[in-house]
C-alpha cells in the first residue's frame, strides 16, 4: 500500500523513464533499427511490385514507385513513433503499405486503363482517403463497433483470398506473360515457398520472422546463377535519386475509386487499433482512446503524404509488432531509427532496381505463403464469432461468396454501369461492403433479436437483449448452473452488462472466475461434488449431464471403489474435491490416470488446475445453454432438464450449503458491537460514509451480500475522501509506522521487501516521479503481487493522464478493502 500526503516526503531520487520512451546508445538504435527494417523489407516492397505488374508499369516507373514507397514509409515510422501534437502514438509501431489496398488499388488502376493513366486515380483516391482518416480519427472510437470480430474477420479473409489470384500470377510468369506450363516457373514458385516453410521450421526468433526476405534473396540467387535473373535495370539507375511529389502527374478524382479506398482505410483503422493496444500490452503501457486517436491521425497523414509523394496507404506493421515482442526492446526510437534507415535506402534508386529483378516465379512463390497467412488471420479472427447465432452466418457466407465470385469472375463488372464497376470489379471492396452493411441490417438496425443464449425454441428463449435488461436476481437465476455452490461468480458477471454478444457474456464469466481472490475461490472449488460419486436427489441437470456424458453414472462396484479412492487421497493431500472437466475425456481409465497424475502436483499447481477445470466445465455447460436455445443447432443425444428449471427460482433447500469461514466471520460481524465493527471496517477503508454504509446493511444475510454491499459503496470517493483513505497506507517500500494499519500493510507489502536491491531502488524511484507528476503517493493493492509486478504497474501507470489515474486509485482502494474484509470474516 501507500500513502498520499506530500508533505515530508524524502529526497527524491532520479526520475524513471518509461521503457518506450528510453533512448538507447546509437550502437544499439542502429543494430535493433536494422533488425526491423529487415523483418519488414520484403512486406513493404511486396505491394508496389505487385501493383506494377498488375497494371502494366515499366522497369524504371517500377523502380521509382519502391524507393517512394521506402522514403514514405520512414517518414511514416518517424512520424508514429516520434509524433507531434496529437499526431502519432509514440510507441514502437512501424508503418508499411497496407494489403488490404491491393486488389481495389488494381482494380482502380484498370478500370481508367492501367499504367501510368490509372496510377494518378489512385493517388486521388489515397489523398481524399488519408484525409478522411485524418479527420475521423477523434470519432473512430465511436465507430469501432460497426467493425465486431464478424466484419474484421470477413474482410481479412477475403483479402487474402483475392490477392491469391494476384500470388499465383506472378507464380506462372507474370501477369503479362503467364507461362503456367513451364517447368521453370513452378520449381522457381515452388522452391521459394518451400524454402519459406523450411526456415520457419528450423530456425526461431528473429530468423523465422525474415524467412520471405531470404526466400527472396535465395531465390533470386539461384534464377541469377541459372541466368533466369536479369539485373539491366540496376546499371541505368543511379546512385541517388529523390522522389518529387507527383511524379506520375498530377491526381485525379472517382467517386467510386475514393469510396474504395475510404472502405479500405476504416478496415485498416481496425487493424492499427488492434496493433496499438497490441503493442501497448507487450511494452507494458496503458493505451486509451486518445492514443487510438493520435495512431490513427498518423495513418491519415501518412496515407495522405503516400498520394503525394507516389506511395500508398499505410497502417502499422503486424510483423513488426511481433518482433518488439521477441526482442523485448521496447523503445519507440528504435522504430524512429529503422525509419531513418528506409529513407536512406528510399534514396538510393539502385536499391529499388535491385528489388525490382527479382524473377516473377520466385515474387509468385513468396507471395502464396504472405497471402494465405492473411487469410488465415482472417480465420483466427472469426474464430471469436458466435455462429451459433445464424445472423453471423449469414453476414459471413454471403459477404465470402460474393467476394469469390467477382475475384474468380472479374468480366461480370462490365454488366452493371461504369461508376459501379469499381465496386463490382473488386473482390475485396464488394465483400467488405457487404459484410459493413450486413452486420448494420442484422445488428444494429435489428436490436430486438439478439442471440438466444438460453431457454428452448417453443418454451421460451432468452435472448441476448433480454439478458442486458434482467435483473440481477433473474441473470444468477439464469446462468447460476455453470458454477456449483456459491454464485458470487455470475454476480460479478452481471456487472460487466451490457454484452455485445455471446462470446462477451461467456467471457464475463470466465474474468469473474479467474479474478477472484483465494478465499472465494476455495470456497467455490469445496462446493464441487466428488468425482464419479454416488447421484443423489440434490444432484443438479448439469452434474447428471456431466456424469452421463462420461459413462460416470454407470460405475460397477470395482470402479466406484477405484474413483473412491482416488477422491479420498486427492481431498487428503489438497483438502478439495477433485475437480476434472470429464466431457473432455472419453473413458473412465483416461479419467483415473489424469487424477492420479494430478497428485504429483504441487497445492498451487493444483489449484490452478482445478480452477481451469472449473472454468471448463462452465464452458461446457454454457455451450449447452446457447445450444439448446439455437434453432440452428442440432438435435443432441444428451439427457436434459426442462429449461423451466432456469427461469424458476429455486426452493431454499436448494440454497443451504455447509457454513464457511466467511458466514461464519459474516454472523460475528452481524453481532459484534457497532464500535468494534466501526473498527473493524475502517482498519479495511478509512471513509465514514463508507464505514456508516456498510454498518447500515446489518444484519447480512450472507458474506457475499455483506462484499456486495462493500463494493458498491466504494464505487467513488470525494477528493477529501480518498486522501483520507490515502492517508492509512505507508509508501510501497516504506516500513509502516505512526497512522498505518501496521498489521495489513507490513503483510502486503512482504514481498517488496524480499526484492533485490535493484528493484526496490527501481520502486522508489518510480514512488518520487509518481508523487511529483500527481501529488500523492503511489496505491496498489500489493497482496498477491510480486515485487516485479508492482513495478510493472508502477511504470504503466505513471503514462496516465491525472483522470485515468484517479480512476485507478479508486478502484486499487476498493480492492484492498475487499480483501482485508474477507481476511477479517475468514478470520
Amino acid at each position: 500500500m501507500a500513502s498520499t500526503t506530500t508533505s515530508g516526503r524524502s529526497a527524491r531520487t532520479t526520475s524513471v523513464k518509461h521503457p518506450v520512451d528510453q533512448v538507447l546508445p546509437i550502437p544499439k538504435l542502429a543494430v535493433y533499427g536494422i533488425q526491423h527494417v529487415l523483418a519488414f523489407y520484403a512486406g513493404a516492397v511486396v505491394v508496389p511490385i505487385l501493383l506494377a505488374n498488375a497494371i502494366g508499369l515499366s522497369q524504371q516507373e517500377l523502380i521509382h514507385l519502391i524507393n517512394a514507397d521506402l522514403f514514405t514509409c520512414g517518414i511514416a515510422s518517424i512520424i508514429q513513433s516520434v509524433g507531434f501534437w496529437k499526431i502519432g502514438v509514440r510507441l514502437p509501431l512501424l508503418q508499411g503499405v497496407t494489403f488490404t489496398a491491393v486488389s481495389p488499388m488494381i482494380a482502380i488502376a484498370m478500370a481508367q486503363g492501367g499504367g501510368t493513366q490509372g496510377l494518378v486515380y489512385i493517388y486521388g483516391s489515397v489523398i481524399v482517403a488519408g484525409l478522411f482518416t485524418f479527420l475521423i480519427a477523434p470519432y473512430f472510437a465511436k465507430l469501432i463497433r460497426f467493425f465486431p470480430p464478424v466484419v474484421t474477420g470477413s474482410v481479412i479473409l477475403i483479402i487474402g483470398i483475392a490477392l491469391l489470384p494476384v500470388a499465383a500470377a506472378d507464380a506462372v510468369g507474370g501477369a503479362a506473360t503467364p507461362d503456367p506450363t513451364n517447368p521453370k516457373n513452378l520449381a522457381y514458385a515452388l522452391g521459394t515457398l518451400l524454402l519459406i516453410v523450411l526456415i520457419q521450421r528450423v530456425f526461431k526468433g528473429f530468423l523465422a520472422t525474415v524467412a520471405v526476405l531470404a526466400g527472396l534473396v535465395i531465390g533470386t540467387a539461384v534464377a541469377a546463377l541459372l541466368g533466369d535473373a536479369h539485373f539491366d535495370g540496376l546499371a541505368d539507375s543511379a546512385w541517388f535519386g529523390v522522389t518529387t511529389p507527383f511524379f506520375f502527374g498530377l491526381p485525379k478524382f472517382s467517386v467510386a475509386a475514393i469510396i474504395s479506398m475510404i472502405v479500405v482505410m476504416l478496415i485498416t483503422a481496425v487493424e492499427t487499433t488492434g496493433d496499438v493496444f497490441a503493442t501497448g500490452e507487450i511494452v507494458e503501457k496503458r493505451v486509451g482512446a486518445e492514443d487510438v486517436s493520435r495512431a490513427l491521425r498518423a495513418d491519415g497523414l501518412s496515407t495522405f503524404l503516400g498520394g503525394v509523394l507516389n506511395s500508398f496507404p499505410y497502417t502499422c506493421f503486424a510483423e513488426n509488432v511481433g518482433l518488439v515482442r521477441l526482442t523485448r526492446v521496447k523503445s519507440r526510437y528504435v522504430v524512429a531509427a529503422a525509419g531513418v534507415f528506409m529513407i536512406v535506402i528510399g534514396l538510393i534508386p539502385k536499391a529499388g532496381a535491385l528489388v525490382a529483378s527479382i524473377p516473377h516465379p520466385v515474387l509468385g512463390g513468396a507471395a502464396l505463403a504472405m497471402f494465405a497467412t492473411v487469410a488465415v488471420v482472417g480465420i483466427q479472427t472469426l474464430s471469436r464469432v458466435d455462429f451459433h447465432d445464424h445472423r453471423n452466418v449469414v453476414i459471413v457466407g454471403t459477404s465470402v461468396g460474393l467476394a469469390v465470385f467477382v475475384t474468380f469472375q472479374p468480366d461480370v463488372a462490365k454488366a452493371v454501369p461504369e461508376w459501379a464497376q469499381i465496386i463490382l470489379g473488386s473482390g475485396i471492396t464488394l465483400g467488405s461492403l457487404t459484410a459493413i452493411i450486413l452486420n448494420l441490417v442484422f445488428h444494429h438496425l435489428d436490436r430486438g433479436h439478439g442471440p438466444a443464449v438460453a431457454g428452448t425454441p417453443g418454451k421460451g428463449v432468452i435472448r441476448l437483449d433480454a439478458v442486458n435488461k434482467m435483473s440481477r436476481d433473474e441473470f444468477v437465476r439464469t446462468f447460476s448452473a455453470l458454477f456449483h455452490g456459491p454464485t458470487w461468480v455470475t454476480e460479478r458477471a452481471y456487472d460487466l452488462r451490457p454484452f455485445a454478444d455471446t462470446p462477451a457474456l461467456r467471457a464475463a464469466f470466465q474474468d469473474a472466475l479467474f479474478t477472484a481472490n483465494n478465499t472465494e475461490l476455495r470456497e467455490l472449488l469445496s462446493s464441487y461434488p466428488e468425482l464419479g460419486g454416488d447421484s443423489d436427489g440434490n444432484s443438479s441437470a448439469e452434474s447428471k449431464k456431466d456424469r452421463t456424458a462420461s459413462g460416470l453414472a454407470l460405475l460397477d462396484d470395482e470402479d466406484h471403489e477405484r474413483f473412491s479412492h482416488l477422491n479420498q487421497a486427492y481431498r487428503e493431500r489438497f483438502g478439495i474435491p477433485l475437480i476434472m472437466s470429464v466431457r473432455d475425456l472419453d473413458k473412465r481409465d483416461t479419467i483415473l490416470r489424469h487424477g492420479w497424475e494430478r497428485m504429483q502436483n504441487s497445492p498451487n499447481q493444483e489449484r490452478a488446475t482445478a480452477l481451469i477445470e472449473v472454468s471448463k466445465i462452465a464452458n461446457h455447460r454454457f455451450d449447452d445453454l446457447v445450444a439448446d436455445a439455437s434453432p440452428l443447432v442440432l438435435p443432441r443425444a444428451i439427457l436434459l432438464e426442462e429449461v423451466d428449471a432456469l427461469t424458476t427460482p429455486p426452493t431454499a433447500s436448494a440454497h443451504r450449503r455447509p457454513e464457511g469461514p466467511l458466514e461464519a466471520g459474516t454472523r460475528r460481524f452481524n453481532s459484534a458491537p457497532e464500535s468494534e465493527a466501526r473498527q473493524q471496517l475502517q482498519t479495511c477503508l478509512d471513509v465514514p460514509r463508507w464505514v456508516d454504509d456498510v454498518l447500515s446493511g446489518r444484519p447480512y444475510e450472507s458474506a457475499q451480500h455483506l462484499l456486495h454491499r462493500a463494493r458498491d459503496a466504494a464505487a467513488d470517493f470525494s477528493d477529501d475522501e480518498l486522501y483520507a483513505a490515502l492517508a492509512r497506507h505507508p509508501r510501497i517500500g516504506e516500513r509502516a509506522g505512526a497512522g498505518h494499519d501496521v498489521a495489513f500493510s507490513q503483510r502486503e507489502q512482504s514481498a517488496v521487501g524480499q526484492a533485490g536491491q535493484e528493484t526496490q531502488q527501481a520502486i522508489l524511484a518510480g514512488n518520487a516521479e509518481y508523487e511529483q507528476k500527481f501529488d500523492r503517493v503511489f496505491l496498489i493493492r500489493a497482496a498477491g503481487r510480486s515485487a516485479d509486478e508492482i513495478l510493472s504497474e508502477l511504470r504503466r501507470r505513471l503514462g496516465n493522464s491525472p483522470e485515468a489515474e484517479r480512476t485507478e486509485v479508486v478502484t486499487q482502494l476498493r480492492e484492498i478493502a475487499l480483501t482485508r474484509l474477507e481476511q477479517i470474516l475468514a478470520s
